[in-house]
């Protein structure tokens, strides 16, 4: 259940073209038997993430659940669906990305960070 939902997410995001990336939490968090799918997405300016993001995993029935915006948002789906926990993620020139932080300085991730796969 949780591997299919993951996959209607992560293709719900690709039919909706806003960039993203699995976050490293996901496999973590099915390990210790918490189903939540993390995922980076892109605010480059020429995306249509967030807002995209948000709305198509609301038509994939998805209600948001935190909202911590600009760092991130979670949202809690329906019938033992996975938690999807959005996090923006801006990038400069040089590829490297940054994430808000709620109470700290931004979150730095390196341009070796995003893979394609």
């Amino acid at each position: 259940m949780l591997l299919e939902e993951a996959t209607r997410v992560l293709d719900g995001l690709d039919d909706a073209w806003v960039p993203h990336w699995v976050a490293g939490g996901w496999g973590v968090a099915v390990l210790v038997g918490r189903q939540t799918v993390c995922t980076a997405i892109s605010t480059w300016p020429s995306t249509p993430a967030p807002w995209a993001c948000l709305s198509t995993l609301h038509d994939l029935g998805y209600v948001v659940e935190t909202d911590w915006l600009p760092a991130r948002v979670e949202l809690q789906g329906t019938g033992g669906a996975p938690r999807v926990d959005v996090h923006p993620v801006t990038f400069d020139s040089d590829g490297q990305g940054r994430q808000p932080a709620r109470d700290a300085a931004d979150f730095v991730y390196p341009p070796a960070a995003f893979t394609a796969g």
